[in-house]
């Protein structure tokens, strides 16, 4: 058949085989590249998702960057009216098109399809090209047509051509048994959801530079990751400013954007449909059995299902089997729910906080109970529901019920009111925790815990609290094998309590006999919980950070996806990976992972986590130009730590800023807070912190350091950051101990010394350790570029590296050789309008023109770039 004729007969093919345009502000999902390392090495790749979640754009994704290895790239758009013969022709057209063999028509018989797609299959593998089909939409094939077609070319695919599906999801078709091992793999619901960076990319797309990573992150919350959801929001978000105020304000949606949502979200169900979801909804997941419950409806589960294809308003997890319903779709569908009569409302809720009782999930029961004003259910189940959240660590709702149950706390049994105290030991309210055991109601203490337990309670109060000096002596006195088999909890806490207070001292454990044994215990159990803090705190004192960024990531991921973002566990492991990333330079990414988290932080944790987050939140507002903020920041976590007496928090929010001072000036500030902490120092004499006092004499001295550079002390700063190394090396601290020796090497350089031997042992500890030394307290470490406002002109200055210079190159204007220039030396864009007499907005402008001319992506990148394309040579 020639294709003229095929064209004549069916003229809708050629549409049928035109892919799609795709939006100008989506962005490229690099993650799920088909040409990668995880997907690159599968033959058929399904991509299953409900409406909205870009299944579409992913293929055309994988479309251009197949076109751009040399394959022949097929496209073929299903819908109910094909039949066997129409692939067949469809699919001999687009292969005529991209190859321009007219052999492929010749092969058709539209008397016998099998044949003829038998010889199509073996003529492109004879021909042995790369080829690749694009099928679009597979769930609307009729079954006779997916059953015979589909089975038939996945079975007798050759080993060239690499097959691309998208469908709905549960779409009952056969691939897992047609095709095993490595040749298949699916991307789900999940995977196509936009993480936040992606998010911040789209946003910023439509809005411009006022859209920030926290605005991301509400975003990314509020949409639940749903990629049209992010596309709608930004696209209302663009024509209403006041709906992005809203979002960046109070976290919200505004009216507007609110009913933009929900028109597309629901805007295609019936109203017995709707009726059916608000049921549903009076829970955050639900299961089949537990919608028939509350609803009554029998065939509830196809009807799930049915809305699962039909509409992103419903998820489901196919591991769990659980439902959920989008937070938005659930808003409103709770207001519908509350137009029902009260009764019918209550009646609901009773069956299925019910049903939620008999499941064990008591925590959904005890919510649904009180909301339904079921006084009686709640005090039934509150125990078990306290139990639960004292397991998983959920110091959020710990706090919830500790202040709602104030008048009932006699009421509950003293074993459970202990349990619920002991994991609240370990939280920023710990303190409170302790009086309100020892003094409010000591029959928690009297008759809910064993001696044992009630010495180990107060230890992690006074461990939590940096009394390390009382929380060792408590503990050497009570040994763990006196500790009965039925106080588990003591045990395991004691022995994590010791390993805490060996990191801090210096002392080594066996990480790797520890990460077995974590792995070992159940990942949602109270003990695994705080043996993986320990693990990964010691991981990340002791520079192990691409272990920690290795063992952390996906797990960190999981228990997010599991338990919501603000989840006190989930936030945990957050801030130790990003200070990981941090570490090693990885800012952006740090800065992402903890976006939005801040209130939570400040509420919850404990020191440690506190300081490192802190650190995290200072550098990306110091990177991000926002000195400031950095600035305020660091004198909030110095108050923080002086209102709650952790002189951790404070020694911490000096160094860093003195840091600020020697990298973007205000040495006043800086000279101020120092002083006002060596008067408190001095006045407490560090009291009660015990081997806490080598740590903070480490960060006392590197603070002393920036302090004495700032103002040009070289010889002071190079004494002080002595005093740092051979400190932080004592209790095995290599990231202080490389910023001490960045410190020195500068004093060397500034003094006019070579500083051959501490570059060579700092290259050493970055090859080691994987650091990064951008975020040392010096840019451009050796170059003597100390940013400070009376700062000598460059040209007066000593250079004890070999110059290097801009080329003249037609690729660059003036101006922009002149900032590559700058950025040569490590100045900040500050610096850069200050030496060319004009705005950093002109700066940033300027940069932003530059960076895709040398194809590069930020600041380190473009000078990295310009050395390799020759623009920048030695003199």
């Amino acid at each position: 058949m020639a294709l003229t004729e095929v064209a004549v007969q069916y003229p809708e093919l050629h549409l049928k085989i035109a892919p799609p345009r795709v939006s100008k502000v989506w962005v490229t999902r690099e993650e799920l590249s088909c040409l990668g390392p995880v997907l690159g090495r599968h033959q058929l790749l399904v991509v299953k998702g409900s409406s909205g979640y870009g299944k579409t754009t992913l293929l055309t994704q994988w479309r251009a960057e197949l076109l751009r290895t040399g394959a022949h790239v097929i496209w073929l758009a299903c819908d109910e009216l094909d039949s066997d013969i129409r692939v067949l022709l469809c699919l001999a057209v687009a292969l005529t098109e991209a190859t321009g063999d007219d052999t492929f028509m010749n092969m058709v018989d539209e008397e016998a399809f099998i044949p003829s797609l038998t010889r199509i299959l073996a003529l492109i593998k004879h021909q042995g090209h790369e080829v690749a089909l694009m099928l679009d939409d597979v769930h609307r094939w009729r079954e006779a047509t997916a059953q015979v077609s589909l089975q038939y070319l996945l079975k007798q695919a050759p080993s060239n051509l690499r097959i691309f599906l998208s469908t709905r999801p549960k779409h009952k078709l056969v691939w897992r048994e047609l095709l095993a091992g490595e040749r298949y793999t699916e991307i789900t619901q999940t995977n196509l959801k936009l993480k936040p960076a992606a998010v911040l990319e789209v946003m910023q797309s439509q809005l411009g530079d006022q859209a920030g990573i926290d605005t991301a992150v509400k975003l990314y919350q509020l949409t639940a990751g749903w990629p049209l959801g992010v596309q709608l929001a930004c696209a209302s978000m663009a024509l209403e400013p006041g709906a992005f105020h809203a979002l960046l304000d109070r976290g919200e949606p505004s009216d507007s954007l609110e009913q933009y949502f929900i028109f597309h979200l629901i805007e295609k169900l019936t109203p017995d449909q709707i009726s059916f979801l608000a049921r549903v909804s009076l829970v955050e997941r639900f299961t089949v059995d537990m919608a028939t419950a509350m609803t009554d409806v029998p065939d509830a589960a196809a009807l799930l299902f049915e809305l699962t294809a039909a509409t992103p308003v419903l998820e489901w997890n196919a591991k769990g089997e659980w439902f959920s319903v989008h937070a938005l779709a659930r808003q409103f569908l709770l207001q519908s729910h509350y137009q029902h009569a009260p009764e019918q409302r209550k009646q609901i809720q009773v069956k299925a906080a019910l049903w939620c009782a008999d499941q064990g999930l008591y925590e959904e029961a005890v919510y649904l109970a009180e909301l339904c004003g079921k006084a009686d259910l709640v005090e039934k189940w509150i125990e078990q529901a306290l139990n639960s959240f004292s397991k998983r660590g959920d110091i959020r709702s710990l706090l919830y019920w500790k202040d709602r149950l104030a008048l009932k706390v006699r009421t509950i049994r003293p074993d459970v009111l202990f349990a619920m105290a002991q994991t609240l030991a370990f939280s920023a309210k710990s303190r409170q925790v302790h009086q309100w055991v020892h003094q409010d109601y000591p029959d928690i203490l009297e008759r809910g815990a064993n001696p044992y337990e009630r010495e180990v309670f107060d230890a992690s109060v006074e461990l939590t609290n940096d009394c390390l000096h009382a929380a060792q002596t408590r503990l050497a006195l009570l040994d763990a094998d006196m500790i009965p088999v039925y106080a588990g909890r003591a045990r395991y806490v004691h022995q994590a309590s010791t390993l805490y207070l060996d990191i801090h001292s210096g002392c080594p454990f066996d990480s790797q006999e520890l990460m077995r044994y974590v792995t070992s215990c159940p990942h949602d159990s109270d003990e695994s919980r705080l043996y993986l803090f320990v693990l990964a705190y010691s991981l990340l004192w002791r520079g192990q950070t691409q272990t920690l960024i290795t063992m952390l990531g996906d797990l960190q991921t999981a228990i997010e996806l599991e338990r919501g973002r603000h989840d006190t566990s989930a936030t945990t492991l957050a801030v130790l990976l990003a200070a990981a990333l941090w570490q090693t330079g990885k800012l952006e990414q740090a800065g992402i992972l903890l976006a939005d988290r801040i209130n939570g932080i400040e509420s919850y944790a404990p020191p440690p986590t506190l300081v490192e987050a802190f650190l995290v939140y200072i550098r990306v507002a110091a990177q991000a130009g926002q000195i400031t903020r950095a600035e305020y920041l660091a004198g909030r976590l110095y108050d923080l730590g002086r209102t709650r007496k952790w002189p951790r928090a404070q020694v911490f929010a000096v160094r860093e800023l003195t840091y600020l001072s020697v990298r973007y000036g205000g040495r006043e500030k800086a000279r101020e807070l120092l002083r006002q902490f060596e008067e408190e120092m001095k006045a407490s004499k560090l009291a009660g912190v015990g081997i806490l006092e080598d740590l903070l004499q480490v960060q006392y001295a590197l603070a002393q350091a920036h302090a004495c550079m700032a103002e040009r002390d070289w010889e002071n700063a190079r004494v002080a950051a002595a005093a740092a190394l051979a400190l932080a090396g004592s209790i095995r601290r290599p990231h202080d101990e490389l910023v001490a020796l960045c410190v020195l090497a500068e004093c060397l350089v500034q003094t006019g010394y070579d500083p051959e031997e501490l570059t060579q042992r700092i290259a050493v500890m970055v090859v080691e350790f994987g650091f990064s030394t951008d975020v040392m307290p010096v840019a451009g470490i050796y170059r003597g570029q100390i940013p400070d406002d009376d700062r000598e002109p460059v040209s007066m200055r000593r250079e004890v590296v070999v110059a290097e210079v801009i080329v003249p190159t037609p690729l660059l204007t003036p101006k922009e050789r002149e900032i590559l220039q700058f950025l040569l030396q490590g100045f900040s864009n500050k610096q850069i309008a200050k030496a060319l007499n004009c705005t950093e907005f002109t700066v940033k402008w300027h940069l932003k023109n530059m960076f895709p001319k040398l194809g590069a992506g930020s600041r380190r990148h473009a000078v990295e770039r310009a050395r390799v394309m020759g623009i920048i040579e030695s003199n």
